[in-house]
This record gives structure tokens, C-alpha cells and sequence, in this order.
């Protein structure tokens, strides 16, 4: 019988402590490059300790205060993560070049500014319209005398990079729609741009942001036995996600001639799945600088986020960065991103361009290299290295992605998850089997062993043992305390700050349970409700069909939304609902059908995605049903709800 163990947090065990000093010398610490590059330029030291809105706040800086009082990292924190953690946590104005000015890490992602002829041309609005607002009113305030501006410069164009909500989500913050839909602003973003930040966010959105909670260290306390951000950036805002439809889209046929917007030039490359489905990069021929929009940063990035998306293709990857040295390389002074600090001189531009490039195309090419000696997933994980003109240079260590993780995600990406092993292609499920393993070793025995192994610094093993307690029995606190113990320390060691960020939020969760917290951002705005296109909307719906509410009869009903610009004034949809699947069809309609329902787009939204009963629907006298009211009434309470709060780290 072990002894009761405790629920507080511990210190670096001597084996973290080891793993920890083996990166100080593996590493070139002595190169000061980066951190002169992050500092350069600086205009102006951003004014707030933190950012509010309606007295909630947004994001708050002093959480963070804590990595610049340090000089070394603490022994709880990855040497080289301390490091990126560092370059991250200065918010401040910089200037790239003459007439590009960026303001970084108020947000996870950079905003920057592009001096056009009537305004400002920005590149990203970082996640949420607070944090937006407060750069365009900073960088104003900082340049007014400088530059000689008008009070209150405005936004005359917006470039969205890509799909993703930190690219997006602070539009409201500088442009309103008004503007936008009349052409005043130009918002242009890549192909195909919309259908991918909706739905990326929408269809499984309830998962993917209760795993951003964890990815994004949301729930944990900052600090040397927390986070210390997510490698990327500091950390996600907290205020309001927004989304204004771009009015120009850029594709293959657009990018071959140079675009002028606010009477700057401007050379767009398209790079659709890449870091994103919908992403492209671009050139300013006259600045000579490149925006590398997210393909390259200083870290390694994800080609399989851990908060869960579609896998990225690392071929395509490489491909977009090399097309990016032979189109612009030969005359590029200057590279910025979505993310992190410029480089400058073209020297450093190529040099920071190849590397990355051969990171990407090394993970591929060598991932299916393996595999086709038959190797799984898991064994090319843990045999694969990167050679040391890769591995040593900083922009390429996984400060946010990670390289087992990422080799992993490029064996799904070809060959899916399963390893070809008849044994392992249906397993039973993390409960089923957990309970198995302690039926046959015996509850105490397991944890005898998970103890041993987390005494010799075995804390992967001891996880995995503890993982199988904790499953068959989550009562078990021996288990839960060991089980965080033991994630606590891989954390401690975790070179991404996203690895970091999970590892310490499972400890969390095992130690206290799950806590309901307002701390993690949700994609699913109004905005982006709003701005789905009907079929999106439908697609949603189906999702939250349950079979087992809906039984198998069929259901049809005929939806007509108002719109005043078709002839008839409406949009027309059929509806039907068989074998528990909802199908939809545009500009159909059936007088055989259960029932007819006339409604407006934004009251469609709003009852659906409450799932109101039918007596609701009919005292709004703005919503008409004609028909079976007792089968519409049916379909919409089997429509289900998702818990954010579900369990990652326990069954």
C-alpha cells in the first residue's frame, strides 16, 4: 500500500532538472540575433497594463510580468521556451521599414500597418475587435507628430491572410460594415476564405475550443509552475470575435498581376492548404518586403493543431516557401508575419526562408521515407531526428508546434490513423479497456508501478499507467495526484508552450476536477452565426441531430427565408429528414411536405440554435408555420446541446 498522495503542485524533480540543462548546452544561447531583431525599431511602448471592455478584461499584460523579472528560466520551464517566452512579451509599435509598422504581442497574433495615400492598410485584425481598436488608436497616437497625421488616421484597407479566427476576429475594431459593403474599404482575403473561418469554427466548434482551453492555457495560472504562453504568442484575447464579409477575393487568375490598394502595390502568392485551407502570401514590390502571413514564423509550426482541425499538407508547405524565394527572394530586404519579428536584410530574408522551407520538406520526406520501411506512426515519432543544421537553429525548434507531434500528423495526413495492425484496428474505448488492464494486474499493483516509473523519471510511462487507473476509476485520488504529477513534470520540460499549456491544464483537472470558467474565447460569435450562409447554417443543424430523438420516421418541411432582392421575395429550401440524416435542397419545394415555414434569416438562426419549442415559434408574429405542428415541434427537440465543459482527462 502506497502512501496518500497530495494535490499540491511540485517543484522540477532532478531528472527535469537534467532534461532541462541538456537544452541550455545542446542549444546556441550565445546568438543574440533574434532577440536584437524582436527589439528593433521600437516607437513606442504600448501604454496599458491591460485591455477592458465593459469592465471585463481582454487581456492582461501583468500576468506575464513575471518572465521579463527573471533573467534565467526557472528550473519549471524549458530553457529554450523561456527564451521565446521572452521575445513574446514586449507590447510595443515597431517599425519594419519605412511606411510598415507593426504593433505586437497585445494579441496571440502581430497587426500590422501599411501607410497607403487616404489611410492605413491593415494586414490582420489579431482575434477580437477590443484588442484591434486599442492598436489603431495606439499607433495614431504614437506617429501623429511623427508622420504628421490626421487626428484619428483610418483604416483604408484591410488584408486578411487566412482562415483562422486570430487573423479575422478584430475587423469591427477598425472598419464597420457600412464601409465595407459600399467599397469604401477594400477587406480582401484568399479564395475560399469565408466557407473555411466559418466553418472551421462552427461545425466543431464546441470541441475544438474546449481543447483550445487547454492548448492556450487558459485555465491554468500564468507564472514558473504555469503558463508562460503558447510559443506562437502570449496568449489568445478574451474579447468579442467579429466577421465582415471580404469584398475582394484574391485567386490564382487575380495574383498574376500586381494589385493596387490605397495606392500602394502590392504581389499576392496563393497558399491554400498550408498553415490554412484558405491562405495566401504577398509582396510589397515598392517596400521590398514580404508578408509571410503564417507559413513561416520563428518556431515550428502545427501540421496538426493540438485544439484540432483539418492536417496540413508539409509538401504543399514547403512548396509555398520556396516559391517565395524565386519570386521575391532575389530582391527582398524585409520579411514580417502574421506572428513574432522581422527580418531584415536580405541575407537574414533567404537564410530564415530556406530554413524553414527544408524544415517542412524534411518532416515530409522523411516521415514517408520511414513508413515505407513499414514503420507505424509512433515508431517514426520516436526514432525521428532532425539533422543538426536544422535542429539548432531557433526558428526551427517547436516553441508551438512540436516534431513528434507533427510527424505523427504527417503519417495520418497519407496513411490515416490506423497502423495497419489487424490487432489494433478496432480497440476497445479508453474505459472499456482501462478497466481491463486493472481486472488483470489489480488496481494497487498498477500503481506501485506508475510510482516506481515516476521515481526513475519514467513520467510518460507513469502517465500512461495512472491514465488506466484513472479510467477504470476516477475516484481513485492516488491515481489522479500521481497521474498530475507526472504530466506536471513533461510540462515542465515541454519545449512548445502549447505542449506546456496541456500537459499542466490535464494536471489541473486531475488534481481539482473541471472548473467552469469564463476563460477560454469562444469562435461561436453572433458574428460568425450571422454571417454563415444558409447551407453552412443547415450543415450546422445536421450536426446536432440525434438519432435517438428523431427515431426513423421521415420528416419534410418547406423553408422559405424572406429576401427582398428574389422575385418572389424569398429563398426556398426544402428541408427532409430520413434514416436520421437531414438533407437539404435550394430553390425546391414540396406541396406534399409536413409543413411550410416563413421566416427571416437571423430569426432562423436564433430559434434553431436555441432550439425553441414550437409554441415559441408561434408568438412571434413575424414567424409563420403552416402544417403539422407536432412534427415540426418533434424535429426541433431532437436537435441536441453540446456541453463545453466535457472531460478530457477522465472518463
Amino acid at each position: 500500500m502506497i502512501d496518500k498522495l497530495n494535490k499540491n503542485q511540485k517543484e522540477a524533480s532532478l531528472y527535469t532538472k537534467k532534461k532541462n540543462q541538456e537544452i541550455l548546452k545542446y542549444l546556441p544561447f550565445e546568438n543574440t540575433q533574434d532577440i536584437e531583431s524582436a527589439s528593433a525599431f521600437k516607437e513606442a511602448q504600448f501604454p496599458d497594463d491591460k485591455i477592458t471592455s465593459d469592465n471585463k478584461i481582454v487581456m492582461d499584460f501583468n500576468r506575464y510580468k513575471f518572465i521579463n523579472a527573471e533573467v534565467t528560466a526557472p528550473e519549471t520551464v524549458n530553457p529554450s521556451l523561456w527564451r521565446q517566452a521572452k521575445l513574446v512579451n514586449d507590447q510595443a509599435l515597431f517599425k519594419v521599414t519605412d511606411s510598415i509598422y507593426q504593433v505586437r504581442n497585445i494579441d496571440l497574433s502581430n497587426i500590422t500597418f501599411i501607410r497607403g495615400s487616404t489611410g492605413w492598410i491593415v494586414i490582420d485584425t489579431m482575434t477580437s475587435k477590443e484588442t484591434a481598436s486599442a492598436a489603431l488608436h495606439f499607433i495614431n497616437d504614437s506617429l501623429k507628430s511623427k508622420l504628421n497625421l490626421k487626428d484619428k488616421t483610418k483604416v483604408s484597407g484591410i488584408i486578411i491572410t487566412h482562415s483562422h479566427v486570430d487573423h479575422f476576429g478584430g475587423i469591427k475594431g477598425l472598419v464597420n460594415e457600412k464601409d465595407v459593403s459600399s467599397k469604401n474599404v477594400e477587406v480582401i482575403a484568399p479564395i475560399g476564405f469565408t466557407e473555411e473561418s466559418l466553418s472551421e469554427n462552427i461545425l466543431a466548434g464546441n470541441v475544438m475550443s474546449r481543447r483550445a482551453s487547454y492548448m492556450y492555457g487558459n485555465l491554468i495560472d500564468t507564472g514558473s509552475k504555469g503558463g508562460v504562453g503558447c510559443g506562437l504568442g502570449l496568449a489568445t484575447s478574451k474579447g468579442t470575435v467579429t466577421f465582415i464579409e471580404p469584398n475582394v477575393l484574391i485567386d490564382e487568375e487575380i495574383a498574376k498581376v500586381p494589385y493596387v490598394i490605397d495606392g500602394v502595390k502590392v504581389e499576392f502568392l496563393m497558399a491554400e492548404e498550408t498553415e490554412a485551407p484558405a491562405e495566401m502570401l504577398f509582396y510589397f514590390p515598392e517596400l521590398k518586403a514580404i508578408c509571410l502571413s503564417e507559413d513561416v514564423n520563428h518556431t515550428l509550426h502545427n501540421t496538426l493543431t493540438m485544439r484540432g482541425a483539418k492536417v496540413r499538407n508539409p509538401a504543399k508547405w514547403a512548396k509555398a516557401i520556396d516559391n517565395i524565394i524565386n519570386l521575391w527572394g532575389h530582391e527582398a530586404q524585409f520579411s514580417f508575419g502574421s506572428h513574432h519579428w522581422p527580418q531584415f536584410g536580405n541575407a537574414n530574408v533567404i537564410k530564415h526562408l530556406q530554413t524553414q522551407r527544408n524544415l517542412y520538406k524534411y518532416i515530409n520526406d522523411q516521415t514517408l521515407r520511414m513508413a515505407n520501411h513499414g514503420l507505424t506512426m509512433h515508431e517514426i515519432a520516436e526514432q525521428f531526428v532532425l539533422p543538426e543544421s536544422l535542429a539548432k537553429e531557433f526558428t526551427n525548434r517547436g516553441y508551438y508546434g512540436n516534431l513528434k507531434h507533427n510527424v505523427r500528423a504527417t503519417y495520418q495526413f497519407y496513411q490515416g490513423w490506423w497502423d495497419g495492425n489487424p490487432s489494433n484496428y478496432d480497440p476497445l474505448t479508453p474505459e472499456e479497456e482501462a478497466k481491463k488492464y486493472v481486472e488483470l494486474i489489480g488496481e494497487e499493483e498498477m500503481l506501485k508501478s506508475a510510482q516506481k516509473a515516476f521515481l526513475k523519471g519514467e513520467y510518460r510511462w507513469t502517465a500512461t499507467l495512472t491514465n488506466k487507473l484513472v479510467f477504470a476509476n476516477p475516484k481513485n485520488e492516488n491515481a489522479r495526484y500521481l497521474g498530475a504529477d507526472a504530466l506536471e513534470q513533461l510540462g515542465y520540460q515541454a519545449e512548445s508552450g502549447a505542449v506546456r499549456n496541456y500537459y499542466l491544464t490535464g494536471a489541473k483537472e486531475l488534481r481539482y476536477g473541471i472548473q467552469n470558467a469564463d476563460e477560454t474565447p469562444s469562435t461561436v460569435s453572433p458574428d460568425i452565426m450571422k454571417n454563415m450562409s444558409t447551407e453552412m447554417f443547415f450543415d450546422f443543424i445536421a450536426v446536432h441531430l440525434d438519432p435517438s430523438k428523431i427515431g426513423e420516421e421521415n420528416y419534410s418541411f418547406n423553408i422559405r427565408i424572406t429576401n427582398n432582392t428574389k422575385p418572389n421575395g424569398y429563398d426556398e429550401y426544402l428541408l427532409n429528414i430520413q434514416n436520421a440524416v437531414l438533407l437539404y435542397w435550394a430553390e425546391k419545394q414540396d406541396s406534399y411536405a409536413d409543413g411550410t415555414l416563413v421566416i427571416s434569416k437571423n430569426q432562423m438562426k436564433e430559434i434553431f440554435t436555441k432550439f425553441s419549442n414550437f409554441n415559441h415559434i408561434l408568438e412571434n408574429p413575424n414567424i409563420n408555420y403552416v402544417g403539422n405542428q407536432e412534427k415540426f415541434d418533434m424535429f426541433l427537440h431532437s436537435l441536441d446541446t453540446f456541453n463545453f465543459w466535457f472531460p478530457i482527462v477522465e472518463p
